[in-house]
């Protein structure tokens, strides 16, 4: 490569020096080219992919949660006016204000499947219980998560997930008799 460089460098007029630098400066410029290039295809799939995930939370209704779990703080994003009714708006709050819309038979099935899934002794959260939403009607959601984040001793830190109105469902289930 070196004696390529050598032969080139004079027969087009530039000492071997400033052979080298001119190569060394496109090569650099193309490599910039083509990286730029693969990263704004990257962007823009990523940004498709937002989009799409975005349109499927809005189209399911869906509430899309993520709990600090140090904190005890969850925050809420669209889909929660749907779910919880017009007293949890999208934001943050404390778990234990979500909590207090959950059904007293609800709670403690609630509780320890998230527990469960803290510690580690199951992956995933998953559980069916019902939700105030005002005005003393109930509704039955299904909500889903998963710890995301853990220090390094293990201790989760961080949970997300996705909770779905599924009352329709669970009604027919219960051939329509409502245990509120």
């Amino acid at each position: 490569t070196a004696n390529i460089l050598l032969y080139l460098g004079p027969r087009l007029g530039l000492a071997p020096r400033a052979f080298v630098a001119t190569v060394s400066f496109v090569f650099i410029a193309a490599l910039v080219r083509v990286l730029t290039v693969s990263l704004m295809g990257s962007l823009g799939e990523s940004r498709r992919a937002r989009e799409r995930l975005q349109l499927a939370v809005r189209v399911s209704k869906a509430l899309v949660w993520e709990w600090n779990i140090e904190s005890g703080s969850i925050r809420v994003d669209q889909g929660s006016i749907e779910v919880f009714g017009p007293g949890m708006g999208e934001g943050s709050h404390a778990i234990r204000d979500l909590e207090n819309h959950v059904h007293a038979e609800d709670i403690e099935r609630l509780r320890q499947a998230q527990s469960d899934c803290i510690k580690g002794i199951t992956p995933d959260f998953a559980q069916e219980y019902r939700v105030s939403v005002g005005r003393g009607d109930w509704v039955w959601v299904l909500s889903r998560g998963q710890v995301v984040e853990r220090d390094d001793a293990g201790r989760a830190r961080r949970m997300t997930g996705i909770t779905i109105d599924v009352t329709e469902r669970k009604r027919a289930e219960l051939g329509h008799v409502d245990r509120d």
